[in-house]
C-alpha cells in the first residue's frame, strides 16, 4: 500500500512540474494557444500540489502511529531496562531517529520524561 501510495504520488509531483515546464516552452513558441497553454500549466500546478499533499499526509499519519507506538513502548522498555534510549525506540516504532528524538524532547518538556545524558531518558514517577 505505501509503494503504492508514494509512487502516484511521485508520479504526479513529477509529472505536474513536466506538463507546467511544457506550458511555460509552448508559451514562448511562435504558434500559441493561450488557453491550452493556461489549462496545462494550471493542470500541472494542481498535480504537483496534489501529489505533494498526499504525500505529506501519509507522512503526518506514519509519524502520529509511531507516537502512538511509541508511547506504548515506554511503560514496558522503562520497566525491562530502566533507561530508555532513541535506539530502543527507533528499532521498535516507524519513526525515523530524529522523529524520535523530538518526540522524546517534547516528554521531558511536558514532564512525563527525565533526561539522563545522551539519548537516555527515563519516565518520571
Amino acid at each position: 500500500m505505501n509503494l503504492l501510495r508514494y509512487g502516484c504520488s511521485t508520479f504526479l509531483v513529477l509529472g505536474g512540474l513536466i506538463v507546467a515546464f511544457l506550458a511555460v516552452y509552448d508559451a514562448f513558441q511562435p504558434s500559441r494557444n493561450w488557453i491550452a497553454i493556461a489549462g496545462m500549466f494550471f493542470g500541472g500546478v494542481v498535480a504537483f500540489l496534489g501529489g505533494t499533499a498526499v504525500i505529506e499526509i501519509a507522512n503526518a499519519r506514519r509519524r502520529r502511529r509511531g507516537e502512538a507506538e511509541a508511547a506504548q513502548w515506554l511503560p514496558r522498555l522503562a520497566a525491562e531496562h530502566g533507561v530508555i534510549t532513541v535506539q530502543m525506540l527507533e528499532e521498535r516504532t516507524p519513526l525515523s531517529a530524529a522523529q524520535t528524538r523530538r518526540w522524546l524532547e517534547r516528554g521531558v518538556a511536558e514532564g512525563r520524561l527525565e533526561r539522563l545524558g545522551h539519548e537516555r531518558y527515563a519516565l518520571k514517577s
